[in-house]
């Protein structure tokens, strides 16, 4: 039996699922297509072979596959670099916000007269594209931007820009002059006061109406890695220099990214005066390199420029291995008596740390083509170095490169040769054995005279006093 249609036309066959919507069909249009500017997605760029086109090689250091060494023609890299160069980079100094958070408060800062795209990068980084240039152009040129009293860090998106190892150093901030007098609220004469605090940018526009009066105010560009300006002198009167969103500003040091508790300066001061308030608080390092069987090559020593022992033992580990590189060595082991140096150097530390572009500069170095190894050493195996770092605090120099050691080093070298084991000070049984061993040296010759051994036919007799001389010794040799 057949089934036939009004028209005498076979029916169409019946579907086997219903067609798609157009919503569930429909592209979503990505971050990078809303870069390039456009609002519908555009098509996938075509796979080709970089390599068979030579457009893209790899290298392999002294023949070993484990370094690969890859290089992208330039051309392929302008091509891929093009959608981004108009993004700007933001992050929030000082406090973390979610994703949503952070979005929704820019776009109420910003008042933008477009629509804008934002992408989480990673360690508080966000990467932001408008659809307007105007208001790229207004966000980068405005500002300070304040969210929940913090500073909005704003830079252009640059290539390579790496969000773990990148480390802000400046940032813009809006000053107070307090108390200023009001006659002296004149746009030239505030941008002139304010550069010997940093960078000037623009006066605020109600300093400028003097609207205000209780002070001035400036924005000006500084960096978060050097000791702020507290106060200016201007016409036999000291200006209170006041900042705005620099929460974590330490009024001890000056310097960003920890409060006055917390200075490092403070528990090093205090380490330093308990045991002796007459001596100039100085951060001397020291170092030196030696061949596999311990042979002297050369060494160096200087003065820390922070008295800090943390920024000393950092130094000495910078120049160490600024040393080895140049000299042409590609494996080195580092040891180090300091184990908080070494942790934050293997773990990295935040933007925020005292030392970051300290530590930032040695994880830098040691990216280089080369092997090298951070360990932590024991003081008491560390003497020669500590016997630099000695000559360090005691010099005038930053830094000092000596080629022979010095008098102060030959017996510590020749005692680290022979393998002589230091004792720690101050703890375990070193003053014991060594009390027993002086006592030794100073006992023996009567222990011998007086006491000596007695001998009769068939046996051999020792006196009490000749097996406390044995004992001793025994101890003597300990030491």
């Amino acid at each position: 039996m057949s089934v036939m249609s009004i028209s005498g036309k076979q029916p169409p066959p019946m579907p086997t699922r219903p067609p798609e919507s157009t919503q569930a069909t429909k592209q979503k249009c990505s971050f990078r297509d809303k870069l390039l500017g456009n609002q519908a997605p555009v098509p996938r760029r075509e796979t080709i072979d970089l390599i068979g086109q030579k457009l893209f090689r790899i290298e392999f250091g002294n023949g070993d596959r484990r370094r690969p060494r890859c290089y992208a023609d330039d051309s392929v890299l302008k091509d891929l670099w093009l959608p981004w160069q108009h993004a700007i980079i933001v992050k929030l100094l000082g406090k973390t916000l979610g994703f949503l958070t952070m979005r929704d408060r820019l776009r109420g800062i910003w008042k933008l007269t477009g629509d804008m795209d934002m992408m989480d990068i990673g360690h508080g980084f966000f990467m932001v594209k408008f659809d307007l240039e105007a208001d790229r152009e207004k966000v980068i040129s405005g500002g300070p931007w304040m969210i929940y009293d913090h500073c909005v860090a704003i830079r252009p998106w640059t290539t390579d820009f790496i969000s773990s190892e990148v480390h802000i150093n400046k940032t813009l901030v809006w000053i107070r002059f307090p108390s200023l007098g009001m006659e002296y609220y004149d746009e030239s004469l505030l941008l002139a006061l304010a550069t010997a605090v940093g960078r000037p940018i623009k006066v605020d526009m109600h300093t400028l109406d003097a609207s205000r009066g209780k002070f001035a105010r400036v924005c000006i560009e500084i960096e978060l890695d050097k000791p702020v300006v507290g106060k200016v002198w201007f016409r036999d009167f000291w200006y209170k220099v006041e900042y705005e969103g620099l929460h974590l500003l330490c009024q001890r040091c000056g310097l960003y990214g920890h409060v006055s508790r917390n200075c490092p300066s403070l528990e090093t001061l205090k380490k330093h005066t308990e045991v002796d308030t007459s001596v100039k608080v100085t951060g001397g390092y020291g170092g030196l390199l030696r061949n596999k069987d311990g042979d002297f090559i050369c060494g160096f020593y200087g003065v820390a420029a922070i008295p800090n022992i943390l920024f000393a033992e950092i130094m000495a580990i910078w120049h160490g291995l600024e040393l080895c590189w140049e000299r042409g060595f590609r494996k080195v082991l580092c040891y180090s008596d300091s184990l908080l140096s070494v942790n934050l150097i293997k773990e990295g530390v935040t933007p925020h740390h005292r030392f970051a572009n300290e530590i930032h500069r040695i994880k830098k170095l040691l990216a280089r083509d080369w092997e090298v190894t951070i360990s932590h050493t024991l003081r008491e195996g560390n003497v020669c170095a500590d016997v630099l770092a000695k000559l360090g605090a005691s010099s005038d120099s930053v830094l000092v490169n000596i080629s022979t050691p010095p008098s102060e080093l030959v017996r510590p070298l020749w005692d680290d040769a022979w393998g002589v084991e230091f004792i720690r000070e101050g703890g375990g049984y070193g003053f014991p054995v060594r009390l027993c061993f002086g006592l030794f040296r100073l006992f023996l010759p009567i222990f011998l005279f007086e006491f000596g051994p007695s001998f009769r036919p068939g046996e051999v007799r020792l006196g009490a006093f000749w097996w406390c001389a044995i004992v001793f010794g025994v101890l003597a040799l300990v030491a």
